[in-house]
């Protein structure tokens, strides 16, 4: 068996590739051009993506390989994962020749399910295929343009495919992120995680509708030696109930993992949809924003945690995409949501002039954002955070390392305690006042968020005891996020209003007092969500 580390990478547009394809550690060397077609099989139960393998049949040239792919793990588009290649035997596969003494079991339970293997989906691509020497490593790169197909009754489905790997043939794995970086500077590349196998499942699982999307499910383990390959590639969005006293840095790695993941995908579609009012760029930017503060979240609460003020620096590399996605998203939700309230509640020409300038706010504010989204600069700091990632998590990997700092556990009561006594103090500075000071409540909101996804992030490392009671405020935390959220839009819908008539006229006054009657309503939700947070806090 071998073990395969690559990177891999998603170009941003087509038109950017001459660029990539001149950058000097790629135009010294002509790259060796290849054919490449390939039929993946799994049983009509899909057993293996149940299992998060894949086995595939690639026909090279007039070469035909079988490969059976483990699902490995994966961080920051880097993965590592068990691969077993040969020859095609006439007749078929023959699992017990492909995996040899490397994973009897792992063959057994293929050849059980030898006779029930069918195509699922195919791959078609061309690869471009360099060699490249530097950083201390040798390392392949591979450019893939193509097709995933999947055949329907209906028709053959498509999905275009474009990719670019660099897999590790001997140094150390770090060079791989060196390398995307310099890529990067030609254009834009963004971490992919999810592999041409998982693409093509996922448009298979859309011909066959919902309950084939429901179908895989998790399965008993196939033996200890399998499950142990075949563990998940990301990690879940909170700590592992079974090692609470694992150490917190682990942890942090893991669950920053994921946020990263989550992310990146919506970031991309946000970069890349031409329209702004596409209903999925629109979306994509909420995503986005709420995937941005969930990272920058578990930065601040595993801060102590991390090495130095490693957690506030990146925090504070973070903040300029937050503001920028957090404009369009407050212009996104005027405009859709309280902008046809207003225009039902006050119709006549003062509404309208609102939404108009609104409008060419929103449209403004849409191009800056995809201005920045498209800079090389915005995909090199999702790399090199990604790496600092890895960085992080090979430190952890020796032992003394790994028995730094808190466990993940005695992180948990710490943290979450020192956000429930800011978000007290803040609590009773609101209720000082009634509610009536504007500063004093969106304080309190932002408060409460960071209390939620801290609680969300560590909540599984509290003893049960500790983790009912977390639960149960984590419940208010969310309704309370939600009324201070409508009354955070109403608040912004009034101040853009006094952007719009700094001399009011006689037809804004009905709007005036319509947006005046609303915060008032606004108000007495936050008044009755800040008796409920007394109540648990």
């Amino acid at each position: 068996m071998a073990t395969e580390t690559e990177l891999k990478l998603q170009p941003a547009r087509m038109r950017d590739l001459p660029r990539l394809l001149a950058h000097p550690r790629l135009v010294g060397t002509a790259p060796e051009r290849l054919r490449l077609d390939a039929c993946y099989f799994d049983t009509p139960e899909l057993d293996l993506l149940r299992a998060r393998m894949a086995v595939r049949e690639r026909r090279e040239g007039a070469r035909r390989v079988w490969t059976v792919k483990t699902a490995g793990e994966a961080l920051g588009g880097l993965s590592r994962r068990g691969e077993w290649e040969g020859p095609a035997r006439r007749g078929g596969y023959d699992f017990a020749a492909l995996l040899g003494d490397d994973a009897p079991e792992l063959s057994a339970w293929l050849r059980a399910r030898q006779a029930a293997l069918q195509p699922v989906f195919r791959t078609r691509f061309t690869r471009l295929r360099w060699t490249v020497e530097a950083l201390g490593a040798r390392i392949e790169v591979a450019l893939d343009r193509g097709q995933i197909l999947c055949v329907t009754p209906e028709g053959t489905r498509r999905e275009p495919l474009l990719e670019l790997e660099l897999e590790r043939l001997e140094g150390p794995e770090d060079a791989l992120f060196a390398l995307a970086l310099e890529l990067n500077e030609a254009m834009p590349l963004w971490p992919l995680s999810a592999s041409k196998a998982e693409r093509g499942y996922a448009l298979y699982l859309q011909t066959r509708g919902a309950a084939a999307a429901a179908a895989p499910r998790p399965t008993q383990p196939i033996s200890s030696e399998v499950d142990r390959r075949m563990a998940p590639r990301t990690a879940p969005k909170t700590a592992p109930r079974s090692d609470p006293n694992r150490p917190a840095r682990d942890a942090f790695v893991q669950l920053a993992q994921a946020a990263l993941d989550t992310l990146v995908p919506p970031l991309r579609t946000a970069a890349l949809t031409p329209e702004r009012g596409d209903a999925a760029a629109v979306e994509a930017v909420h995503q986005s924003r709420v995937a941005l503060r969930r990272l920058r979240a578990l930065l601040a609460a595993f801060a102590p945690a991390l090495p130095g003020d490693w957690g506030g620096r990146e925090r504070s590399h973070w903040r300029a995409l937050a503001q920028a996605l957090g404009r369009v998203r407050d212009l996104d939700v005027l405009r859709s949501e309280i902008g046809p309230q207003l225009m039902q509640a006050v119709p006549g020409s003062s509404a309208s002039r609102w939404s108009a300038a609104l409008a060419r706010e929103q449209a403004r504010a849409w191009r800056r954002l995809q201005a920045e989204l498209q800079q090389p600069a915005t995909t090199a700091q999702v790399l090199q955070f990604a790496r600092a990632l890895h960085g992080l998590s090979a430190a952890g990997n020796g032992s003394a390392a790994h028995g730094r700092g808190p466990t993940l556990r005695a992180l948990a009561r710490q943290r979450l305690r020192h956000r429930q006594r800011r978000l007290r103090r803040a609590l009773a500075a609101v209720l000082d006042t009634r509610a009536r000071d504007a500063e004093r409540v969106h304080a309190l909101r932002i408060e409460v968020k960071k209390l939620r996804y801290a609680t969300e992030a560590l909540i599984d490392a509290l003893p049960p005891k500790a983790a009912r009671e977390a639960q149960r405020r984590l419940e208010v935390l969310i309704s309370a996020q939600s009324a201070l959220g409508r009354w955070h839009d109403w608040q912004l819908a009034a101040a853009w209003q006094g952007e719009v008539a700094r001399r009011p006229t006689g037809a804004d006054s009905a709007l005036c007092a319509a947006l005046q009657a609303e915060l008032t309503r606004q108000r007495r939700r936050v008044q009755r969500a800040c008796a409920a947070l007394e109540a648990v806090i």
